[in-house]
């Protein structure tokens, strides 16, 4: 099941940890163990991601069985790219099916140091 709507706000260049908890339709954590995670923004659902992070570099699994994980944002992520933009988080099982767990909107702010 999709979390829908999950919303960000930052400022451009900065380091920020987003943290995800993945459930199913009943609310009962998913366990991600052996999964393969994604994670990306772009100007909208249908642009090619801007940023993509994945398992192997930027996402950390924190706790499998209960389905948690963060995406790690570093300065040079968002350096310069302010605006709305949209985000959204994949997992891909060990058998190669693809699920949509998070969407939403990521509002980078600019600033002035």
């Amino acid at each position: 099941m999709a979390l829908t709507g999950q919303d960000i706000s930052m400022y451009a260049g900065e380091t920020k940890d987003i943290n995800f908890s993945i459930v199913d339709s009943d609310s009962v954590p998913v366990n991600i163990s052996g999964c393969t995670l994604k994670w990306g923004y772009s100007l909208n659902s249908l642009e090619p991601y801007r940023l993509l992070k994945t398992s192997s570099s930027g996402i950390t699994v924190i706790i499998a069985s209960s389905g948690s994980f963060k995406v790690a944002l570093t300065p040079i992520d968002t350096s310069g790219k302010t605006g709305d933009y949209y985000h959204e988080a994949l997992l891909i099982d060990g058998l190669g099916n693809v699920s949509v767990v998070a969407n939403g909107n990521i509002s980078i702010i600019g600033n002035i140091i």
